[in-house]
């Protein structure tokens, strides 16, 4: 920062110039192809002719399958809705909107050095307040960027191309922690919930240690805009595999309705996804409640019997483990969206363990499970925390006094 400084002091004493966006950047001009069209060109690792805008990184296609669209340059990318994605490229390129930009005058304006003003600044023509926010291209046009000397342009795209590379390295390491944890934990999991048949452990079908309900039914769109009584949404199972009930969505429950509720150790499975692979995930409940639960009507509960059998933190697991989830996803049928078969899931074996062992399971799984979650919880905020860091030096390198005319 004080090299900055100093090579600032010494090139442009009284001040850098700056000039009128228009004058000296480039917008569009370059070959638009539609997106449907650019959607059927991606391949993955081909490295040589980049899709723009497209925000995954890794969204290349051929020469041979982008032909007479190819067009190449060093130009800037920017999203044609609600944000910026900026994406700075220098080589052949396909694109599907007219956001691109260049300099006029790469002598007087380096590309990369108007990436970054353009990452610190170009969120903010974006109008929060619109439906359909759209870069406010026009506003854009007409604000004045600092031009210092070339020199002073490339230290700075220096430094903070150093930093940029330093937080990637950062969060794909984060990334990477997680992961290992992540694979980690589910391999301990399935090892302490696999139980080999004539083990000496019971098992049962679904359908001898309990009872399927159903969720909401008889609902309006209205019941659900003000509603009086705790709702448990698809979600909030989908994602948790302990209920959330720290919740605020709310259905309207009408005195003496008749509606099931959710109860201690109760099992509920999601009743559809998209893939199969997803279908049926489970959560418990293993908080005891004097509040109603209501469960939405995509989801349904299992209700144990023999409330003794099962310790529910044991259940919690034992429904995500490998074991148990190969079986409910051979429940799944149908083409476009997959629905769990409630007389195939109620076939589904599970293993009954002495309630001393689930004890000891549940234990050693749910800190293994906290130290998990914590690193996935903190992770963001690290990140977080980086980017900020990172936008205050950028905002301070990209900082200059005007020349005073």
């Amino acid at each position: 920062m004080d090299n900055i400084k100093e090579l600032i002091k010494k090139m442009c004493p009284k001040g850098v110039q700056f000039m009128i966006f228009s004058e000296i950047v480039k917008h569009g001009g370059f070959k638009q192809v539609p997106a449907n069209i650019m959607q059927n060109m991606i391949l993955q690792g081909t490295n040589e002719v980049r899709l723009l805008p497209l925000s995954n990184n890794t969204w290349y296609t051929t020469k041979e399958l982008a032909g007479e669209n190819i067009c190449e340059g060093e130009v800037i990318s920017a999203g044609i809705a609600r944000y910026a994605n900026l994406k700075y490229w220098n080589g052949k390129f396909v694109s599907s909107n007219n956001h691109l930009f260049t300099s006029k005058n790469k002598s007087k304006l380096l590309v990369k050095f108007l990436y970054y003003l353009l990452t610190d600044c170009i969120q903010k023509f974006y109008p929060e307040k619109a439906t359909y926010p759209t870069l406010d291209i026009n506003s854009l046009m007409l604000i004045k960027i600092p031009v210092p000397p070339i020199e002073v342009q490339d230290k700075i795209v220096e430094i903070l191309d150093k930093f940029s590379s330093l937080e990637a390295e950062l969060e794909a390491e984060l990334e990477a922690e997680l992961e290992a944890r992540k694979k980690q934990y589910e391999y301990y999991k399935n090892k302490l919930l696999t139980f080999p048949e004539g083990g000496g452990i019971r098992m049962m079908k679904i359908s001898e240690i309990g009872k399927f309900y159903s969720g909401l039914t008889g609902k309006t769109k209205d019941d659900f805009s003000n509603g009086n009584s705790k709702l448990i949404t698809y979600m909030n199972v989908f994602d948790n595999i302990s209920l959330n009930i720290d919740i605020g969505s709310k259905v309207k429950i009408s005195e003496n309705e008749k509606q099931n509720t959710i109860e201690y150790s109760d099992v509920i499975f999601t009743g559809s996804s998209e893939t199969p692979l997803e279908v049926g995930m489970t959560s418990v409940l293993t908080k005891k409640t004097n509040e109603k639960l209501y469960l939405n009507s995509f989801c349904f509960g299992l209700r144990i019997e023999n409330k003794n059998l099962f310790n529910p933190d044991f259940l919690k697991f034992l429904f995500r483990s490998k074991n148990v989830r190969e079986q409910i996803i051979k429940t799944a049928f149908g083409v476009t969206r997959f629905n769990v078969s409630k007389k195939l899931l109620s076939e589904v074996i599970i293993p009954i363990p002495h309630i001393d062992v689930q004890n000891t399971i549940a234990e050693q799984l749910n800190k293994f499970y906290e130290i998990v979650n914590n690193i996935s919880n903190g992770l963001p905020k690290e990140i977080e925390l980086r980017n900020k860091q990172y936008e205050f030096y950028r905002t301070k390198l990209l900082s200059f006094e005007e020349v005073n005319v």
